[in-house]
């Protein structure tokens, strides 16, 4: 998953007077896009920027782009130029991976075979739990069938 960030004036600001909707779009669809693909440094091959949105022109929309000043256009790519406002600092990027790093922990996963949890936080062959529980990927509770009432009747 990727992140951008968006200031809280950023659809209020000057450059995006005379700029048109699809455009617009366009320019949020390659932000996206750099991000998605860490592309870092705001530049992306033209044929790819040139697929990133759903605009019939985008050509003309990098005209545009270029002309309200947050993009630059080469022979071979283009290049947002104010990316930097959109991405996190190199020192944040790796922490917004966090959360799915910590849930592939094996203290994580250890954690939820214990609780009973068994659906894909551990090892069918390394779990002496697992062998015979249905795997339904809810916590198996002991002593209830599946209609919730209590099977030890």
């Amino acid at each position: 998953m990727s992140w951008v960030r968006y200031d809280d004036r950023f659809t209020s600001a000057k450059a995006w007077d005379n700029v048109s909707h699809a455009a617009r779009w366009h320019y949020l669809a390659l932000v996206e896009t750099c991000s998605a693909t860490e592309r870092y440094d705001g530049t992306l091959p033209l044929q790819v920027a040139c697929r990133v949105s759903d605009v019939r022109d985008p050509g003309a929309c990098h005209e545009e782009l270029r002309s309200a000043g947050v993009l630059d256009i080469g022979d071979h790519d283009v290049t947002v130029l104010t990316i930097d406002e959109h991405l996190p600092p190199p020192g944040e990027r790796d922490e917004s991976l966090l959360p799915r790093k910590r849930k592939n922990t094996a203290a994580y996963r250890k954690r939820q075979c214990e609780a009973g949890n068994h659906s894909r936080h551990c090892p069918r062959d390394t779990c002496p739990s697992k062998a015979g529980l249905p795997v339904t990927g809810l916590p198996v509770t002991p002593g209830r069938d599946g209609t919730g009432r209590d099977s030890r009747q």
